[in-house]
């Protein structure tokens, strides 16, 4: 097609050649987005629709993430480049901007202008950047995901955006990080595959390539902006659960701060991991060495020729936010950490994604949080169980039972309490209920509870509500639980045996805590966080179900698991293995030395055995001669007998015969 023509199927205008970047997911996608009712950021309808990588990064809730933390709004001019099937210039139009997306493939172009269909504020254009004009500049220029792919031409690319952006607008870049944790500790790299082809330095000189946080800024100094601003959102910048400010990272406990909210830093969903160690204590290291932002796994800069363009996008009282994991649009949310100055006590703000969203209840629950919290400064509950796991049983016991001793004095008798029965669709209260905490407390999670100055433990999200107390067992199995995920599916090293499944790691940190809990316990819980799940993500319950039985049944030893686990843990196993083998074979040995003697005893034994043996044959050989001779003889005895016998039959026969003729003749001669 020539320049400046319009696409008839899609209205989106042509302004030069098709770059021919695809990932094969376009035309199932653009069936997916045209024939959807809901095309919204947050839409559950879309989301729906996630099957695979592909689907995930262009139809998540998550992505929009990335971006939210900036002050994008109505009355501001922004460009993005690369806009791929319209996901961000999707959530960009919805803030206000006036936006033009600009993407190099037809197929994505269209896609993304199905995507922002309704937006009357967006315009979806097909082309290079190079192709592309525009006479009054942008207030901002978004590059997710692109630079990367400018390989040698990456300065030349940063001047044209540079080109493009008004004198106080601001660019925005997003990319992962040459040196970042998840490429350090063995992830594939994302567009590559293999692991440390990055950290080597592209030796192979691909096309595709990051950077690090140093040449990056150079880069960007190097086209004309001067100003940067660096925050970090993990695990990565494709779907961000959380989002880091510099400034975080300059807390005197930017450790314990970061790590609480990060959690775990890396994902494997774009690329498998070949992992070297644990990625959490890794990343805490990391941290207190002062490189958390050297080594965050991507970046998110924003960059200008003078401070002001900075400060137009970059919230400067904020040290992090907080998005969480996907869920329905009704529950999304985020927290807003405060970067601490001066006295006074600092508040987290929490504040829904989508103000629209109807009432955030969905039968028996309600999500109850309010606008703000106070900001407890402290290690969580969870933080300090991952700690004592590497000295023993004990040290985590003593952890565990602080927790369980604070929720023992919250709790209350179930026939005593005044709000009356619960209602019948209530799963985590029942008539088994013996025990209650405050409905409130459905999520007693470990790292929801942080040790405060004074050494209280203080529950810092109470996001969850039921409409009644809630069973005390249950929701402390369900944080058990969960905790106990996290040590089988992270190959955390612990203490117990390493085939040890979820369910029964459940039932023996319920030990150690002073709370028994059963196989009865754990499936009358999974019944119950099935139907929790089901609405907290719109997913069937028979189906969470299955899967939370699946998940309970794993080890560090089954093999999705093992395949996961950190090198380091592998070692250590080795290493363990190898002793074993080394006491193996010395008692093979003992037991190898123990047999050649009974052998030689045996060979004794059977030696005397076949002299006797051979004398006893010998002598039944002789008897056996003896028996035949016997025999013979017996056979002509009676031959001889027999022959005397007729001639003695015959004698009296011939004697009866002369006696009778005598007899015969005497009565004659009467």
């Amino acid at each position: 097609m020539k320049p400046d023509e319009v696409d008839p199927r899609s209205g989106v205008r042509i302004v030069g050649g098709d770059v021919g970047y695809a990932d094969g997911s376009e035309q199932r996608l653009l069936d997916v987005l045209e024939a959807a009712g809901d095309r919204r950021t947050a839409s559950d309808e879309l989301a729906a629709h996630v099957v695979d990588w592909p689907s995930r990064y262009h139809l998540s809730r998550l992505r929009a993430n990335l971006l939210r933390p900036l002050g994008f709004g109505a009355g501001m001019r922004v460009l993005d480049v690369g806009a791929g099937m319209g996901a961000l210039a999707r959530h960009l139009g919805e803030t206000g901007a006036d936006v033009v997306a600009l993407e190099g493939t037809l197929d994505r172009a269209r896609a993304a202008a199905a995507r922002c269909e309704g937006l009357d504020n967006v315009e979806v254009v097909c082309g290079p950047v190079e192709s592309f004009s525009d006479d009054e500049g942008f207030d901002a220029v978004v590059c997710v995901g692109v630079l990367e792919y400018a390989g040698a031409r990456a300065g030349e690319l940063l001047a044209r955006l540079r080109s493009l952006t008004r004198d106080d607008g601001a660019l925005v870049v997003a990319i992962e990080n040459q040196v970042g944790l998840r490429y350090l500790l063995g992830y594939g790299e994302d567009h590559l595959g293999e692991p440390w082809v990055g950290v080597e330095g592209y030796l192979a000189d691909p096309a595709v390539r990051t950077y690090s946080r140093r040449r990056l800024a150079e880069l960007l100094g190097g086209a004309g902006f001067a100003a940067l601003h660096w925050l970090f959102p993990y695990p990565d910048y494709k779907l961000p659960s959380a989002v880091v400010d510099q400034s975080a990272f300059d807390r005197p406990d930017a450790a314990t701060f970061v790590d609480r909210i990060v959690g775990w830093p890396c994902s494997a969903e774009a690329s498998q991991p070949l992992r070297l160690c644990d990625d959490r204590w890794a990343h805490r290291v990391f941290l207190d060495a002062g490189l958390g932002p050297d080594v965050a796994n991507s970046f998110l800069v924003v960059a200008a020729a003078e401070s002001t363009g900075v400060e137009r996008l970059v919230d400067g009282d904020t040290a992090a936010w907080f998005f969480g994991r996907e869920r329905s649009r009704v529950w999304l949310r985020s927290k807003r950490f405060p970067a601490v100055r001066g006295s006074g006590q600092p508040e987290v703000e929490v504040a829904p994604i989508d103000p629209g969203a109807p009432e955030r209840r969905q039968g028996w629950l309600r999500q109850a949080y309010d606008r703000t919290e106070t900001l407890v400064e402290g290690p969580s509950v969870e933080q300090l169980a991952l700690e004592a796991l590497l000295e023993g049983p004990e040290a985590v016991a003593e952890v565990l039972r602080r927790w369980r001793r604070h929720l023992a004095g919250l709790e209350g008798d179930a026939t005593a309490e005044p709000e009356g029965s619960p209602p019948a669709d209530h799963p985590f209260r029942s008539g088994e209920t013996t025990r209650v905490l405050p409905s409130d407390h459905l999520d007693v999670d470990l790292s929801n509870f942080v040790v405060g100055a004074d050494g209280a433990l203080v529950l810092v999200d109470r996001e969850w509500a039921a409409p009644s107390a809630v069973d005390a067992l249950l929701v402390q199995v369900r944080a058990l639980w969960w905790f106990a995920t996290e040590l089988v599916q992270h190959g955390i090293s612990h203490p117990w045996p390493r085939h040890a499944t979820v369910d029964e790691l459940t039932e023996t940190l319920g030990l150690l805590c002073g709370l028994p809990v059963s196989t009865t316990d754990v499936d009358r819980w999974r019944d119950a966080e099935a139907r929790l799940q089901s609405k907290v993500v719109g997913e069937p319950v028979a189906q969470l179900r299955t899967a939370l039985a699946d998940l309970g049944g794993t080890s560090q030893f089954t093999p999705a698991v093992f395949g996961r686990l950190p090198f380091t843990v592998l070692r250590r196993d080795l290493a363990e293995a190898t002793a074993n083998v080394s006491v193996l074979r010395e008692a093979v040995a003992a037991e190898q030395s123990r047999g050649a003697e009974a052998t030689a005893a045996l060979t004794a034994q059977r030696d005397a055995a076949q002299e006797a043996f051979e004398a006893t044959r010998a002598h039944a050989e002789m008897l056996q001669a003896a028996l035949a001779d016997s025999e013979a003889r017996r056979a002509e005895v009676e031959r001889v007998l027999a022959e005397a016998n007729a001639r003695w039959e015959g004698s009296l026969s011939g004697l009866a015969a002369r006696v009778g003729r005598r007899l015969l003749g005497l009565v004659g001669r009467r």
